[in-house]
C-alpha cells in the first residue's frame, strides 16, 4: 500500500538562496499509466540544473515549479504494458521535476534499473552520462591526447577524468583545496591543480601551453579563459553546465580573439547540454554501470551527509559553494 499524498521539493521564487526560494509542499499521488512506473525515492541527486532552475536561468515550466531531477527508488507498482520492470526492483530516474520528491510516477524510459539500493548508483544516469557522450561522442577523445577536466572532482568531472585515464590520455584536473586533491590522487592523474595553492592560468601557461586537446570543463569564469589561451591547435573545449558564473554573479560574457584564438588555431568550442543528447543517455548508462561493476569506475559520493526532504535546500547550497566531492546525494 502506498499513500494517497507525497511530499515534493518547488520552486517558489527566483533566486540564488535555496532556502528562501525552494519549499516543501504536499501532492497528491498519481497512479502510473500504462507505461508508467510507480517508485517509492530513497535517494535524490544534486544537479547544476537545479540552479539553473532556481536562478531562472532555464526554467521548464511556470512557478511553483517541480525541482530535482535524479532520484533512486524502488518500483512499488507498474502500468499494464511495462514488461521491463516488477515491483520491488531497484531502479534510478532521472527527469526535470522528477528528483526532490518521496515518491514519482514516470515514464519507463526515464528508468534504468541497478542492482542494489546505494547511491553510486545515482550519478550514472545524468552526471556520468554526460562525461561519457561529451568525451566519446562530441569531441570523439583519442588515446594520448591531453584532456583537461576543470572540476575533476564534479559531479560529472570524476567520471571524465577517469574516463580519459582509460582511453590512455594525458589528464589534467583542477579542485578546489589540498583536501580533495587528497581524494583525486587515488585516481592517478597526470596533473593536479589545486586552486587554493596554485593559479591555474600560470600551471597552463608554464606547463601546458599548445598542448591541451580536449577541456572537459564545467566551470567557466576565469579557468575556462586560460584554457582556450592554452589549448593546443585544433582543440576541442566542452562547455557544460557551467553555472559557476551565475552563481557568483561573475560576468559571463567571455572576450575572446576570435581571429588569433581560434580561427588562426583551428579551435572548436562547443556548447553541451544534455538533452540534445538524451536519445543516448540510456545506453550510454548501461555501458557505465557495466564498467562500473566490473570494477573499472569508481562513483563518488560526496560524504556530507543529508536526511529529509527539508534537507534539500542544504545540499544545493553545498554544491553551490564548490566544495562538493563527487555526487552530493539527499536521503530522503
Amino acid at each position: 500500500m502506498y499513500p494517497e499524498t507525497y511530499k515534493k521539493v518547488v520552486v517558489t521564487q527566483t533566486g540564488d538562496d535555496p532556502h528562501t526560494c525552494l519549499s516543501v509542499q504536499e501532492s497528491k499521488l498519481l497512479q502510473p499509466k500504462a507505461h508508467d512506473i510507480l517508485v517509492k525515492n530513497h535517494y535524490a541527486g544534486v544537479n547544476p540544473t537545479d540552479v539553473g532552475h532556481m536562478m531562472g536561468i532555464n526554467p521548464h515550466g511556470k512557478l511553483p515549479l517541480d525541482c530535482g531531477v535524479e532520484a533512486l527508488g524502488e518500483v512499488i507498482a507498474v502500468g499494464e504494458r511495462v514488461e521491463e520492470f516488477k515491483v520491488g526492483d531497484i531502479v534510478a530516474t532521472a527527469l526535470p521535476g522528477n528528483g526532490y520528491r518521496e515518491y514519482t510516477t514516470i515514464d519507463r524510459n526515464f528508468a534504468l534499473k541497478v542492482p542494489a539500493l546505494d547511491p553510486k548508483y545515482i550519478g550514472l544516469f545524468i552526471s556520468g552520462a554526460m562525461a561519457k557522450i561529451a568525451l566519446d561522442f562530441v569531441v570523439d577523445m583519442q588515446p594520448n591526447e591531453t584532456v583537461m577536466v576543470t572540476s575533476a572532482l564534479g559531479a560529472s568531472g570524476h567520471f571524465a577524468i577517469q574516463l580519459a585515464k582509460a582511453q590512455g590520455c594525458h589528464v589534467i584536473g583542477t579542485c578546489a583545496s589540498a583536501k580533495e586533491a587528497h581524494v583525486l590522487k587515488q585516481f592517478n592523474l597526470d596533473r593536479i591543480i589545486v586552486r587554493d595553492e596554485e593559479d591555474a592560468e600560470q600551471v597552463l601557461a608554464n606547463e601546458y601551453h599548445d598542448m591541451v586537446n580536449i577541456v572537459f570543463d564545467t566551470m567557466g569564469g576565469n579557468l575556462l579563459d586560460a584554457c582556450i589561451d592554452h589549448s593546443a591547435p585544433r582543440a576541442k573545449i566542452i562547455i557544460a553546465e557551467a553555472l559557476r558564473e551565475h552563481i557568483n554573479h561573475e560576468s559571463v560574457l567571455h572576450q575572446i580573439d576570435f581571429y588569433h584564438k581560434v580561427i588562426r588555431r583551428s579551435l572548436s568550442i562547443i556548447g553541451f547540454n544534455l538533452r540534445d543528447y538524451a536519445n543516448a543517455i540510456p545506453s550510454e548508462s548501461l555501458k557505465l554501470l557495466d564498467q562500473m561493476e566490473r570494477g573499472n569506475l569508481q562513483s563518488l559520493v560526496d560524504p556530507t551527509v543529508f536526511s529529509g526532504i527539508d534537507s534539500v535546500p542544504s545540499a544545493i547550497a553545498h554544491m553551490m559553494s564548490g566544495h562538493g566531492q563527487g555526487k552530493i546525494v539527499v536521503k530522503l
